[in-house]
């Protein structure tokens, strides 16, 4: 099972996104990591944006402010994004 899990990983296009972490009262983080080599799908960024506008939208609310902190780890295939936000 691990081996085939691991096999369809490596043919697909990688994609990991956390749930969105309560960081305070009104304040929430969302991240999301890309393969960049696959170039099929969004960056990271824009993923991590995507996630913090559809948690205030279930909220019946809109991304008030926001900061976005993105980087490639050491391996250079892979962006990594961190979106921290408040819905308003």
């Amino acid at each position: 099972m691990i081996i085939a899990v691991s096999a369809v990983a490596l043919v697909c296009n990688y994609v990991w996104q956390s749930h969105d972490l309560k960081l305070g009262p009104y304040e929430y983080q969302a991240s999301a990591n890309t393969q960049l080599s696959q170039g099929t799908h969004p960056g990271a960024r824009q993923l991590a944006l995507n996630r913090a506008n559809n948690k205030c939208a279930s909220l019946g609310k809109q991304v008030g402010e926001f900061d976005v902190q993105s980087r490639m780890p050491a391996d250079q295939e892979h962006e990594v994004a961190n979106v921290t936000f408040v819905c308003k």
